[in-house]
This record gives C-alpha cells, structure tokens and sequence, in this order.
C-alpha cells in the first residue's frame, strides 16, 4: 500500500479476484482478510463489495493459530463488526513485522489522514 487511499479502492485476493470496496471500513478487512496467512485457511469470505462473512471466517478459522485469529479479530474490529476486539498490546506480541504492518497499513484505509506523510518504506 502506498500513498493516499481513494475510494472505491480494489483490493487484490490470492486467487486474482478483486473487491471494490467503497469505504475504509470495508477496504480495511479485505486488506487484512487477503494476506495469504488468513486466506489459506478462509479462502473467499469477502464478496465483490467488500462486505464479510463473518460466521464463514470463524467456522473457518475453527482450530487456527493465535495469530490467524487475532488477525480476522483485527479485520473484524476495522469493520465494526461484533466481536473480541483486537487489542494494541497483543497485535505487538504476537505478530510479527510483516502481518502487524499490514493491520497498521489496516487502520490507514480506515483513517487515511494518520497514514504517515512519507509513505511506509520498506
């Protein structure tokens, strides 16, 4: 992700679908719901909208590790859905770089105006 998000915003799964998403709310948990950690396990649980299927992801995500939960209780709290929020302190001590980035880059669909001014750098 780099620069300003503009909505509709396309958001890229694994198996080259694509989701318009119209807001941040939706963009956001697609972008977490794609990366390969969760879509392994969950596969297509967004529709072309953006919206999720959450009892799908969590039937889905039956038996998975800390991690693959705390991020689709991350997606699920960006989108404002019910749920076990996903809180700050335990997304740094069980993420590692990669997928905590990813929330963070996350929380800046939904709130664009705290994405840092030079872009993340990698």
């Amino acid at each position: 992700m780099s620069g300003r998000p503009r909505f509709p915003l396309t958001v890229a799964f694994p198996d080259g679908a694509q989701v318009r998403c119209d807001d941040g709310e939706h963009a956001a948990a697609a972008w977490l719901l794609a990366t390969p950690l969760l879509w392994r396990k969950t596969g297509r649980v967004v529709d072309r909208h953006g919206d999720a299927d959450w009892a799908l992801v969590d039937a889905r995500l039956a038996g998975a590790s800390s991690g693959e939960r705390l991020l689709a209780a991350a997606a699920r709290d960006l989108y404002g859905a019910c749920g076990e929020p996903a809180s700050l302190g335990r997304l740094c001590a069980v993420l590692d770089t990669a997928h905590l980035r990813r929330v963070l880059e996350a929380v800046c669909l939904l709130r664009p105006d705290a994405a840092l001014p030079g872009g993340w750098g990698r």
